[in-house]
């Protein structure tokens, strides 16, 4: 308990002034996260028995958030880079299977999924940052997606530690109770309000419940999928960075849905 307060202490401050100094400091950040997370991944990917290869899941991540740092000033190619990533998993499990190496599909899925769960979607924290027109500032939108997510996984992580009785989905995560997925909703109910106000979001009352729901869902899902994979790899955490926490990917795990579903959604609720 005592380091995870820690971590959440000096980590939350730090991330709150590299979001709001922006460029070079966040590029160089998210680039590091998502290349350690990449690691994660592909050392949990071994471990469910998928033959994955780290040299081209670097270059693609590494390409997906250059492309997302480069999207305020030039074309998103996300959509091409999601057809390289294809085509180039494609070839690597053909490679595989030319070799006589089995398990062609999960080598093919787990491949390509690297570079675009943690690549792609991380890119969207820079591609947020960066966006923004006279009614609303991307910076603010993204510091909102952030500690509205914190704010999930802290209420649902202490709701359950006190009142959590009934497992949600003990087979894929033993520790999660539906106490625990109702405090964190309220956390995001609460957060969304809070930073709505202080950050002065162009956005109703209305629109701060529906979009806090939407992210609190969201972090759950998230941090959920990431469970459910390491049970596939028979692991507790995708490493032991962060003590209290596990692995990065167990911190980042909620933000790679919270992050794009807040990027695509000033455009459709400001006006």
């Amino acid at each position: 308990m005592k380091p995870r307060i820690i971590v959440g202490v000096i980590g939350a401050p730090l991330l709150f002034a590299i979001v709001w100094a922006g460029s070079p400091f966040l590029p160089i950040l998210v680039g590091l996260a998502s290349l350690w997370s990449l690691w994660e991944f592909h050392r949990l990917a071994r471990d469910a028995g998928a033959r994955v290869s780290l040299p081209l899941g670097v270059i693609l991540t590494i390409l997906f958030i250059i492309n997302g740092q480069l999207t305020a000033d030039e074309s998103n190619f996300a959509i091409e880079l999601i057809i390289v990533t294809l085509a180039m998993s494609l070839s690597w499990a053909l490679w595989l299977q030319l070799k006589g190496n089995a398990g062609f599909a999960k080598n093919l899925l787990l491949t390509a999924l690297g570079p675009l769960y943690v690549g792609l979607l991380l890119s969207h924290s820079l591609m947020l940052r960066e966006a923004g027109n006279a009614l609303y500032d991307g910076r603010d939108w993204l510091l909102y997606a952030i500690f509205v997510t914190f704010a999930t996984d802290t209420a649902a992580y202490f709701t359950g530690k006190a009142i959590g009785r009934h497992k949600m989905a003990p087979s894929i995560s033993p520790n999660k109770t539906w106490e625990g997925a109702v405090g964190g909703m309220l956390g995001a109910l609460g957060a969304s309000f809070g930073l709505a106000a202080i950050l002065d979001l162009n956005i109703s009352l209305g629109w701060q419940a529906v979009v806090g729901a939407m992210l609190g869902l969201g972090a759950q899902i998230g941090d959920l999928a990431e469970s459910w994979f390491k049970r596939r790899a028979k692991a507790k955490d995708a490493s032991h960075i962060l003590p209290g926490h596990g692995g990065l990917l167990d911190r980042l795990d909620s933000l790679l849905v919270t992050i794009p579903i807040t990027y695509y959604l000033p455009a459709l609720i400001i006006y």
